[in-house]
């Protein structure tokens, strides 16, 4: 009899997926630039996007409406990055 696999959470693996496509930016995306790079349907696309922002993991230019990688990200990333030992 063959283990099962661990399912995995399809919502947290879109929004991986959306802030590694938003962190190859240079300039940030837009809504519409980010719902035509995934194949998600626009409501969860925006979803994510809010939840993100509201945690601080992206920020929403008021200019602009480009979204780019916030603190909260970038604080998470040197925090690993202290936490890791190069052998």
């Amino acid at each position: 009899m063959q283990a099962r696999k661990t399912p995995s959470v399809p919502a947290l693996e879109r929004g991986l997926h959306i802030l590694e496509l938003i962190a190859q930016s240079k300039s940030g995306l837009t809504f519409a630039q980010i719902a035509r790079h995934v194949d998600f349907p626009k409501s969860s696309v925006h979803c994510i996007l809010l939840t993100l922002e509201r945690e601080g993991y992206l920020h929403r230019s008021a200019g602009t409406g480009r979204f780019s990688c916030g603190t909260k990200l970038v604080q998470v990333t040197q925090e690993a990055l202290q936490g890791t030992v190069l052998g």
